[in-house]
């Protein structure tokens, strides 16, 4: 993630967290925290959290996002009094020892290892949604799909083998992918493959 790109979405999280005045997301019960504005006087302090990745590498692009947030990474000393977790797979029940904390942020489109920890916080919950990201997930499973489809490991070992063979020429429509999880990535997933005429079923809890 390019610093200019991972600067627009802590702008962009900070407006969710009250941070930057003047911004409402009707319908997402985050519109609550808008009074963040009033109750806070001094700039915010962000904790960086993992228990499997370094985050440090996102302390440039908060830096040079204008916001002026503290920063700390765990478990540095004083993480604990943060406004805002920005994490990836958090160990469990720190989340919990942190009287601040007004949100918890993914870095990523997943919230399964957020919704993992038994002790999580009654707080919202944020996470990104990128369409380019979306994008790039979608073209991985259309590679995917016409690997098995067109049995193309199949021809790379002829290959070696110098070996030639006619395959069977069976259309898309005559296939169906299943997609689990229908998000904003699953369902650009699903539209990319419609495009090229395979039936789609998905599933979505």
């Amino acid at each position: 993630m390019n610093s200019l790109k991972c600067g627009l979405k802590i702008k962009r999280m900070a407006r969710v967290c009250g941070f930057v005045p003047k911004m409402r997301y009707p319908g997402t019960g985050l519109d609550r925290i808008e009074t963040m504005n009033e109750a806070l006087n001094h700039k915010p302090h962000i904790a960086l959290i993992s228990s499997t990745l370094d985050l440090s590498f996102l302390k440039d692009a908060f830096n040079a996002s204008g916001l002026g947030a503290r920063l700390s990474i765990y478990p540095e000393a004083g993480f604990e009094t943060a406004d805002v977790a920005v994490a990836w797979n958090p160990p469990h029940g720190v989340l919990a020892t942190m009287p601040n904390l007004r949100l918890v942020h993914s870095i990523a489109a997943g919230l399964d290892n957020i919704f993992a920890d038994p002790s999580l916080p009654s707080l919202p919950v944020c996470r990104v949604v990128d369409d380019r990201h979306a994008l790039g997930m979608a073209e991985y499973a259309i590679w995917s799909v016409l690997l098995f489809h067109r049995e193309m490991d199949r021809h790379l070992q002829n290959a070696t083998l110098k070996c030639w063979e006619r395959p069977s020429q069976i259309p898309a429509r005559d296939y169906s992918v299943g997609i689990l999880g229908f998000g904003a990535i699953g369902r650009t997933v699903g539209r990319s493959l419609l495009a090229l005429n395979y039936n789609v079923r998905a599933w979505a809890r």
